[in-house]
């Protein structure tokens, strides 16, 4: 009897150190079955990853013959060149969109973004070709960043010390009825989630000169791989972010087929409306973008 006794109560140890483990099972699970997931699905679709990549590379390519002529001029892409250019790179990465919510306004505006992968530009580019606000060491690149330049991006350096000089920049850009796009957050997310945005940007519509601006706030959320819902286990396939190498990524990207995005495009409202404070402004548009985002993913707000 008391034999049975203590196997009994090392069989009910057992039991309950296994209920313990249990979710530490799951997540070692999980991060295999991704693993397994990730080659399966690369080596599976290696010959149309080769074709993807070649076709990349030849149109980026293109890209840069095409832009030269306009380079000696000293001028940037035409907008209509800008937008088909952006479209056609999307169709290759086999990536589509939806366009929910409001039009797109034109002329003096500042449209706000979360940012989750280097797709997002591309997708707003093609639907609005703004000028696009970056970072000025992506814009260092060889031939990437010579090429973004005649896209109209813009590089800043997000120091303190340059910051009057940025805010000047800006206004100039907005007094010649040119709309910007910046990605307030300053980096990439997961997707599932939208970072505090940084206030220095805003700083640009305080001035009375810039009082006609509108700030249009955009949410972007990737909702559907081949057709099925993505959901929140593969939504970081889609995104680049962290400590992630942009080659390595890439070549993943082109093995998920095909991907969808949604775009849900919030009112455009004038800036001396929303605040007087370029902090309240962030965080008007930092609670606007993410309920947009939530509206896209569980359709709630």
């Amino acid at each position: 009897m008391a034999y049975e006794k203590i196997a009994c109560e090392n069989k009910n140890d057992l039991k309950g150190r296994a209920k313990d483990d249990l979710t530490e099972h799951l997540r070692r699970d999980k991060v295999l079955l991704s693993s397994l997931y990730r080659r399966a699905r690369f080596r599976i679709s290696w010959f149309m990853v080769s074709y993807k990549l070649l076709a990349v590379i030849f149109f980026f390519l293109l890209n840069c013959l095409a832009y030269f002529p306009f380079w000696l001029l000293r001028v940037g892409f035409p907008l209509r060149l800008r937008r088909f250019f952006h479209k056609i790179l999307l169709t290759i990465c086999g990536v589509s969109y939806r366009v929910h919510g409001s039009q797109l306004r034109g002329g003096r505006v500042l449209y706000v973004s979360n940012h989750a992968s280097y797709l997002d530009i591309s997708a707003l580019m093609s639907l609005a070709a703004p000028r696009f606000i970056s970072r000025e060491d992506i814009l260092r690149f060889p031939l990437a960043g010579w090429l973004m330049r005649g896209y109209g991006s813009i590089g800043v350096k997000r120091v303190r010390e340059k910051a009057s000089e940025q805010v000047s920049t800006l206004r100039t850009l907005f007094l010649r009825d040119e709309p910007l796009l910046v990605f307030a957050e300053g980096t990439t997310s997961d997707g599932r989630e939208v970072l505090p945005m940084k206030s220095s940007l805003f700083a640009a519509l305080d001035s009375s000169a810039t009082r006609d601006i509108y700030v249009q706030p955009i949410s972007l959320c990737y909702s559907l791989l081949d057709g099925i819902p993505i959901g929140t286990c593969w939504e970081p396939f889609c995104a680049c972010y962290g400590d992630m190498y942009f080659i390595p990524h890439f070549i993943e990207l082109l093995s998920l087929h095909r991907i969808t995005m949604d775009i849900y495009i919030h009112p455009a409202r004038r800036a001396s409306q929303i605040a007087s404070d370029r902090k309240l402004m962030a965080r008007f548009c930092e609670q606007t973008v993410r309920d947009g985002l939530l509206l896209l993913r569980y359709g709630v707000a």
